[in-house]
């Protein structure tokens, strides 16, 4: 987008417009990257203020690919 002001001419940069589900994309991204860190689902879930865990898990489940893994490994030291 340009401008004209008698012989100068201004350019403006063209920015796309702000998605409207910002917010929800910026707090799906946080919640993403606490569970892949390893954080707990119920101090997610607390933190994001659902009503219980159970909503959390129903909608992030899928970024804890390594969930019961690490239970599993620390029972395998105990047992070695």
């Amino acid at each position: 987008m340009a401008e004209s002001y008698g012989a100068r001419v201004r350019f403006h940069p063209v920015y796309e417009r702000s998605r409207p589900d910002m917010f929800h994309v910026v707090r799906h991204a946080f919640a993403s990257v606490q569970l892949e860190a390893g954080e707990s689902i119920v101090s997610l879930s607390t933190w994001l203020g659902h009503s219980s865990p159970k909503v959390t898990f129903d909608y992030y489940a899928h970024f804890m690919p390594g969930a019961g893994k690490r239970g599993l490994a620390t029972m395998d030291t105990w047992l070695v």
